[in-house]
């Protein structure tokens, strides 16, 4: 294909665009047209007697299709630059909402391929080459999913980036809450869900409008609102408009917070640890399993109570820096805490063991799920007895504690290395 498709044969096609049309934006697209079918026809390996004489035939037929688009007010997408010029008013034919839904609609129901095609070129602005590199395929392709994707719409480009832009676009929304928050999570981390959100997030909107963003008839998520508005995800703000009733957070400014959060905290870990080594003599004369081990064990229990204490003590200093300034407000101050994993467990001989699954930091680095409901009777014989005989499968339950780090076998018994209070 190399030797048909020469620098000197796209010269000349667009010398010959030009010629016929005098304008250089028109040049451009005409002569794209001409390539691209070209380039397609060859690649998929139909035969050709005699190139050149069919390529110009080819070039005379879309020249005469271009008019006749021009002629008839059809709107070709493949303009510089990925906008339609204003003065080709694309929506001077559409006079009612009705029929922008229609447009949105044909949007939405082009093929993944097309549609992520559109999208990059005309909403995201980048260039055939940007979008070749970014989707992996040659600018051919390229140049062809855009000029099959005019076939399906022929108008409407102007007005892609305002009107039901969710239908071809959807946002990625991530959601999340408190830890004591209901378990609602589950039922609406779905595409369509989302962009309700999305959509109602701003302003309130009406069904018909949020079926117009979304691209997708009102039927199809009707029982979605009403669990949404029961559960307090949306509000009706006046008769038949509705709103998000949560936060929604642009992720360029959620990141930018935690960057905050973590400069925050920086030395925090550090400050914790001395506050810790500062008073280990102390803490090592109260009778507990664990007050003779070595302090990277001793920590692992240790960061919880410290960081307790923290927390509470600058939460009070806060209350307490406020309480001139707004005596009424800071009493309904709400406070937050960190969440621990905690495991629950019931033996033969304990009512309940705790498992306070905690910091990762060595040397635990990863600690998720080795205290189980399997092994509990286990480490509570051990910490017992650590001379207890074991059974088969208890031998190979303290082997695998012993690989994590949690059991040190002592010549003829086994330690457990974690505190226990």
């Amino acid at each position: 294909m190399k030797r048909f498709f020469t620098e000197e044969l796209i010269e000349t096609t667009y010398l010959y665009c030009y010629k016929r049309l005098n304008d250089s934006e028109d040049t451009k697209e005409l002569a794209q047209d001409i390539l691209t079918e070209a380039y397609a026809a060859v690649k998929t390996g139909r035969r050709i007697d005699s190139f050149y004489s069919w390529y110009w035939q080819l070039a005379y037929n879309r020249y005469c299709l271009y008019l006749k688009m021009r002629s008839t007010g059809a709107v070709s997408l493949e303009t510089a630059g990925g906008v339609i010029p204003a003065e080709t008013e694309p929506f001077d034919s559409i006079e009612d909402d009705e029929e922008i839904s229609a447009l949105n609609y044909a949007l939405s129901r082009l093929s993944k391929a097309y549609r992520e095609t559109v999208v990059l070129y005309y909403l995201k602005e980048l260039s055939i080459k940007e979008i070749a590199i970014r989707l992996g395929l040659p600018e051919g392709t390229v140049k062809s999913r855009l000029h099959d994707a005019k076939l399906h719409v022929k108008e409407g480009v102007e007005r892609m980036n305002r009107i039901g832009q969710l239908s071809y676009a959807p946002v990625d929304l991530q959601l999340f809450g408190g830890y004591s928050a209901p378990r609602y999570w589950d039922s609406v981390n779905d595409l369509m869900t989302k962009q309700i959100f999305s959509v109602c997030a701003k302003e309130p909107k009406s069904i018909r409008e949020i079926a117009d963003e979304i691209g997708v008839a009102p039927v199809y998520f009707e029982e979605k609102m009403e669990y949404l508005l029961k559960n307090k995800f949306i509000k009706e703000k006046t008769k038949g408009t509705y709103v998000t009733d949560f936060v929604i957070l642009p992720k360029q400014a959620w990141v930018d917070f935690q960057y905050e959060c973590s400069c925050i905290y920086e030395s925090f870990g550090k400050e914790i640890t001395e506050a810790i080594r500062s008073v280990e003599k102390t803490i090592r004369e109260l009778p507990f399993y664990g007050n003779d081990m070595e302090l990277s064990y001793l920590l692992w229990i240790l960061y919880v109570y410290a960081c307790t204490a923290a927390g509470s003590n600058m939460m009070k200093i806060h209350k307490e820096s406020l309480k001139e300034k707004v005596p009424i407000v800071y009493k309904k101050i709400k406070t937050v805490s960190r969440s621990n994993l905690h495991n629950d467990f019931q033996t033969s001989r304990y009512r309940k063991v705790t498992h306070a699954n905690l910091f990762q930091i060595e040397p635990f680095p990863s600690r998720d799920q080795i205290i189980s409901i399997r092994n509990i009777n286990t480490v509570m014989k051990l910490f017992n007895n650590p001379y207890a005989a074991l059974t088969d499968v208890e031998q190979e339950q303290a082997a695998k504690l012993i690989e994590k780090g949690y059991l040190q076998k002592k010549v003829t018994w086994l330690f457990l290395t974690m505190p226990v209070i």
